[in-house]
């Protein structure tokens, strides 16, 4: 595929992916590859509590931060 034919086609997919699994799902959580889903640690509640108890008529989303290092400065992460 052409990188234009690709950029339609991706978003398309996965919305017809999304429509997909909500026929089985309550809730379907969308993430790239190298992306983690987190909560607050200084809630009380898990992430699964926390989704739970809130109503979601639309989208919920995170919050993203990039990390990154320094390659010369900076020891490789842990």
């Amino acid at each position: 595929m052409s990188r234009v034919a690709r950029d339609k086609f991706r978003p398309n997919r996965a919305s017809v992916v999304a429509h997909e699994l909500m026929q089985t799902y309550d809730l379907v959580i969308g993430t790239d590859v190298d992306e983690f889903l987190v909560l607050d640690p200084h809630r009380p509640e898990g992430l699964l509590q926390y989704i739970s108890q809130r109503p979601i008529t639309g989208n919920l989303s995170g919050m993203g931060i990039d990390v990154a290092r320094h390659r010369i400065k900076e020891h490789n992460f842990d």
